[in-house]
């Protein structure tokens, strides 16, 4: 049986249909018992579809140093 940790561990390939049959079997027997991880995959799923709605962008190079550099200011390097 499936515990919390399996569930977020495998929740990605869950949503992108890489597990087998049994896989799924028994991560949907863990989600029938289990709100919490029922409510983690709904945020994953919400993620995940926001992510396929925002249009692609891409930097300029100067754009992308621009945002390391941010980064690595935030990070104190």
């Amino acid at each position: 049986m499936l515990n919390c940790r399996d569930i977020t561990k495998q929740a990605s390939d869950y949503v992108d249909g890489h597990l087998s049959v049994r896989q799924r079997l028994a991560f949907a027997f863990h989600l029938l018992i289990c709100g919490q991880c029922r409510a983690f995959l709904r945020q994953l799923r919400l993620a995940v579809g926001m992510y396929h709605r925002v249009p692609a962008k891409e930097l300029s190079a100067e754009e992308a140093a621009a945002v390391v550099s941010k980064v690595l200011a935030s990070k104190g390097e």
